[in-house]
């Protein structure tokens, strides 16, 4: 609930009161439950990390090297489709160049992205390939670069380029 409303306008930009309607609980329970707004997004940070993490091990399930990278590969442009998933992880990537707590709290969960691929397969450039492939994908998405996924991702840039 709190990542739908902080995918939309960010830690700054979303009140804690809309926040508290989307979970249907009064503005004074929310901060006995959190103290601070930035409690609320920190925890919605856990939240966003444990959700892609959750899905992309299911995802992996009990395959190994490249086979599961691609389940991974799928189901995280399958995770793309919801917006606000997107959205709220581009607020934390921003928010992270002045707020050393969300910094440390997304560098952490990134960590443990990596660590997931890494299982999946142990060859540190294939993990650092596919790693980054996933972060352009996110920027694809936002910036609404057109892709067919499964198609050729180098192709797909350089034609959105040329006609940009």
């Amino acid at each position: 609930m709190a990542l739908t409303e902080f995918a939309r306008g960010g830690l700054h930009g979303t009140a804690t009161q809309v926040i508290a309607d989307r979970a249907g609980i009064s503005q004074p329970y929310l901060f006995r439950l959190f103290p601070t707004k930035h409690a609320i997004f920190c925890a919605t940070i856990e939240y966003c990390f444990d959700h892609i993490e959750r899905e992309l091990r299911e995802a992996a399930g009990s395959l190994e090297g490249v086979e599961a990278l691609n389940a991974i590969r799928d189901r995280y442009w399958m995770l793309l489709k919801d917006t606000a998933l997107l959205q709220f992880q581009l607020h934390v990537f921003a928010l992270s160049v002045e707020d050393t707590v969300v910094r440390d709290r997304g560098r952490a969960r990134l960590a443990g992205l990596w660590r997931l691929f890494s299982e999946a397969d142990e060859d540190p450039e294939l993990v650092f390939t596919f790693f980054s492939r996933g972060l352009l994908a996110n920027l694809m998405v936002a910036f609404e670069i057109p892709y067919q996924h499964g198609g050729d991702l180098a192709l797909a840039l350089r034609d959105w380029a040329d006609r940009s």
